[in-house]
């Protein structure tokens, strides 16, 4: 799957879900390089941002220094290969105060706090 499917996925399923999603493109005037590739907003309030990589893909020193700097903010940010990501990542807000594994497959997902990622557990 490539990445702007995966990408057109996941914002598929937010918008289903009633979640305000943005598609951004770092490096277009106002954006800076390294933005994540979707910013959402569910229904209460919660602001994600998701950098999508394709299956074998890998993130940027660039996009490593950007998200670094947003998760400093205290916006919660995933770098994922998950087609099924917008679906989860609403459960988890839905569900959930906190992350828990099983809400995850077997692809893998990383979430930023506070300029570390940490990946989570399959």
């Amino acid at each position: 799957m490539t990445e702007k499917a995966i990408q057109n996925k996941i914002i598929k399923d937010l918008k289903d879900r009633g979640y305000w999603v943005m598609k951004t493109q770092g490096g277009v005037a106002g954006t800076p390089i390294g933005t994540p590739d979707i910013i959402a907003c569910n229904p209460s309030g919660n602001f994600v941002g998701i950098e999508v990589k394709k299956i074998g893909g890998h993130i940027s020193q660039e996009q490593l220094h950007q998200l670094g700097k947003i998760s400093q903010h205290s916006l919660d940010v995933y770098v994922t290969n998950d087609p099924d990501f917008g679906k989860k990542i609403a459960d988890f807000f839905h569900d959930s105060d906190e992350i828990y594994s099983d809400n995850f497959t077997r692809t893998v997902t990383y979430w930023m706090f506070r300029s570390r990622l940490y990946e989570v557990n399959q």
